[in-house]
């Protein structure tokens, strides 16, 4: 069974210990540390005294860090080119609660990683494309 599915394709078994979900907290913060009338109207807003944090949740978002080993030359292109676009919809086993978390429209972040290793075939009649044995990748996967 997959742990993680984009645009409702079941994506291979992530690599041993390759498989990350994250829920953070979007928030805006600050010290009540303002002058004496910015200070009251802190109080007054948050019951906060000088020196608290004042802190308002604006969302939770995910994040899912995924590594995948040994993949054919099709995995590879499968899930490159289904995270490729500007964003994408994302099913995925979220691992505090072992639940299947549905529908989240996701983006690839920006380290993402390709290795090739093993044979290299010899290039085809035109002489553009070479493949190795097996790929492995590694990315973020990061909520919109």
């Amino acid at each position: 069974m997959t742990v993680l599915w984009i645009e409702g394709h079941a994506m291979p078994n992530p690599a041993y210990r390759g498989y990350t979900t994250r829920k953070e907290e979007l928030v805006k913060a600050k010290r009540n540390v303002s002058n004496v009338i910015g200070e009251i109207i802190d109080q007054a807003l948050s019951d906060a005294e000088a020196g608290e944090l004042i802190k308002h949740h604006i969302a939770w978002k995910w994040t899912i860090d995924v590594q995948w080993k040994g993949l054919s030359y099709a995995e590879k292109n499968l899930i490159m080119s289904l995270t490729g676009d500007e964003k994408f919809r994302v099913d995925f086993i979220d691992l505090d609660t072992d639940t299947k978390m549905t529908n989240f429209s996701m983006y690839r972040g920006t380290g993402q990683t390709v290795t090739g290793y093993g044979k290299l075939t010899k290039a085809n009649e035109e002489g553009t494309i070479q493949r190795f044995q097996y790929y492995d990748i590694s990315m973020s996967l990061i909520q919109l």
